[in-house]
């Protein structure tokens, strides 16, 4: 703490004044927008999912096959939403 009476956000502000002066990338700006990449991708994959399961079904039940995996994938869709909105729910703060 360098003897003064210093906060910790103070020495974090003027590490970052430095470390931006010597020319260092932002690295928690970086790592926020790649996060935020990550959760915008696996949310398009998540639908993506949740709707290739329906059109599955959907041609499953116009078929009239009675397959055990029609019900599984009926089950598995009701857990992926299920899932989803847990997901969503806890990450909404972020």
């Amino acid at each position: 703490m360098n003897g003064k009476n210093k906060s910790i956000d103070d020495e974090l502000v003027t590490a970052a004044k430095r470390n931006k002066e010597a020319g260092m990338h932002d690295n928690a700006n970086e790592v926020g927008k790649a996060f935020k990449n990550i959760k915008i991708w696996s949310a398009y994959i998540g639908v993506g999912m949740v709707v290739l399961c329906i059109v599955l079904i959907l041609i499953h039940y116009i078929a009239k096959l009675n397959d055990p995996a029609v019900n599984a994938m009926g089950f598995s869709l009701i857990g992926a939403i299920v899932g989803a909105l847990i997901s969503h729910l806890l990450t909404k703060k972020l």
